[in-house]
């Protein structure tokens, strides 16, 4: 059992004591991860995050607020969460949005339908995902104006659009428009390749 007093070795830089605390958290930690997942990733690198997020609670536990074990689990859970929100703002983000199976709800935890892991899926259907990447990239290039191609561009690169309403100078409204405008492309599109 974990005692403030080894919390608070710990908090000082005693490794015993963080092995302690760690080996006693290490299989609750593991069921964190469970239920996610980063995208070409593992359940190691979700773990280390869980890791991460219990070096936090150690570092800012308050003893008189709550117990640690609520505490430690919170900042794991944020951790792992953080580690998914930062994944997923990548390069391709729109297109990875556009079509992923993934959508996040009110709830305390993510849900996910339809979503595999990349180790489930089999060479067929990875083909099929790199094929369908590809008709997106190829409908967009004829059908985009060239300011939205060049706000598309500026998404996949990972700017806001208030971002891009800089960089390119047009306003926040016409890049929001605009960003509008292409999902509703990219949804057209999107119906006609799973109508096929």
């Amino acid at each position: 059992m974990i005692d403030n007093s080894i919390i608070r070795k710990a908090k000082l830089g005693d490794e015993e004591a963080f092995n302690e605390i760690l080996h006693e958290y290490e299989n609750l930690i593991a069921l964190k991860t469970r239920k996610y997942f980063i995208i070409g990733g593992d359940r190691d690198d979700l773990f280390q995050e869980g890791v991460i997020g219990l070096m936090k609670a150690i570092e800012a536990y308050n003893d008189e607020k709550a117990s640690f074990k609520t505490f430690a689990m919170l900042c794991v859970k944020r951790q792992i969460l953080t580690a998914i929100s930062v994944d997923n703002t990548y390069k391709n983000k729109l297109l990875n949005q556009s079509m992923s199976d993934v959508y996040m709800t009110e709830d305390e935890d993510f849900s996910y339908s339809k979503q595999k892991s990349l180790t489930y899926y089999d060479p067929e259907e990875l083909y099929l995902g790199k094929e369908k990447i590809q008709l997106l990239e190829n409908y967009l290039e004829n059908l985009l104006s060239p300011m939205e191609m060049g706000v598309f561009k500026k998404l996949e690169a990972g700017y806001t659009y208030i971002e891009i309403a800089e960089l390119i100078g047009i306003t926040k409204k016409a890049s929001d428009n605009c960003i509008q405008r292409i999902k509703k492309k990219i949804n057209q599109f999107l119906e006609r390749y799973e109508a096929i």
